[in-house]
């Protein structure tokens, strides 16, 4: 008797310690990454945070699928930063409002969806169209990474980027756009006064993300 309720409690003190182990693993991984994709988003990092909070004491609470996702991802924040471009600009207080108010929308329309049993829209998405939003997503994504890596701010007064400015500006009366190319131009232009420091932690933090996937290939 006694030596089963040993067992019982060494096998109930094992399951707590490897319940442990993954929540700090969790943890460890997803505080950076929530905090990245905050600023993909163009919100403070904070809001990274609860984003990684949250969304996963709810997820505890009404689902246990293994295919849904409990926190934001690269692709959910680059749309949202790009639709708060329209309401308010980066630093604004009323873009956090704003991107409340799209999380609370979006929970509704997908409240909708599953009430009706709408999934089955998404087959109507073409190949394609799926292919070149991931190609843009990355793209976009990429380069605003690529920036902070360097840890320099872009070299504006240029004639070219004063240039490329005033295209964008004229580009934008006829088509709606948030100048990718401004971005790009002052990209280029930061390379010059790139932080050797902040380079050689991205560029190591990249290989050493390379090396694990091969590792564990």
């Amino acid at each position: 008797m006694a030596h089963g309720v040993f067992r019982f409690a060494g096998n109930d003190l094992g399951k707590s310690s490897r319940e442990i182990s993954a929540g700090i693993t969790l943890a460890a991984l997803i505080i950076p990454l929530n905090i990245g994709y905050a600023q993909v988003a163009g919100l403070p990092p904070v809001f990274g945070l609860y984003a990684g909070i949250i969304p996963l004491a709810i997820f505890a609470l009404f689902t246990s699928s293994r295919n849904a996702v409990g926190s934001p991802d690269v692709a959910s924040s680059a749309i949202v930063g790009a639709v708060l471009i329209g309401f308010a600009p980066i630093g604004d207080p009323l873009r956090v409002q704003y991107a409340l108010a799209l999380a609370m929308m979006c929970g509704l329309l997908f409240f909708v969806f599953w009430f009706f049993r709408l999934a089955f829209l998404a087959n109507f998405l073409s190949r394609a169209v799926l292919a070149g939003f991931i190609t843009g997503l990355g793209t976009e994504v990429l380069t605003n990474q690529v920036r902070k890596i360097l840890g320099a701010s872009h070299g504006g007064g240029s004639g070219l980027e004063v240039f490329v400015q005033q295209l964008h500006g004229a580009i934008a009366t006829s088509v709606d756009t948030t100048g990718y190319f401004v971005e790009l131009i002052a990209l280029f232009e930061s390379i010059p006064h790139a932080n050797l420091y902040s380079v050689a932690i991205g560029l190591g933090a990249f290989v050493i993300v390379r090396a694990n996937e091969k590792i564990h290939a």
